[in-house]
């Protein structure tokens, strides 16, 4: 049923298949409904990284600046 939500053809079709699922396992998982999903998708270690570094780093001074840090992030993170 996971998978329905995930691979449903539009946003409402995959809401409506949340919300099924959500009704038919709230009863035996309670906890089973979470605002946030944990991810090691390389792209979301990305952004995490760059919001991290956006905070600690004074503000980006130019454009190109700002794709020297995305780069560096994800490629620091693929040699991982």
């Amino acid at each position: 049923m996971l998978f329905d939500v995930r691979d449903a053809p539009d946003h409402p079709t995959g809401q409506a298949r949340a919300a099924a699922f959500i009704e038919q396992y709230k009863a035996k998982l309670p906890s089973l409904h979470h605002k946030s999903i944990r991810t090691t998708n390389l792209v979301e270690r990305g952004f995490e990284e760059e919001r991290r570094r956006a905070t600690v780093i004074p503000k980006s001074r130019t454009e190109k600046e700002c794709l020297k840090l995305v780069f560096a992030t994800l490629w620091r993170a693929s040699q991982r």
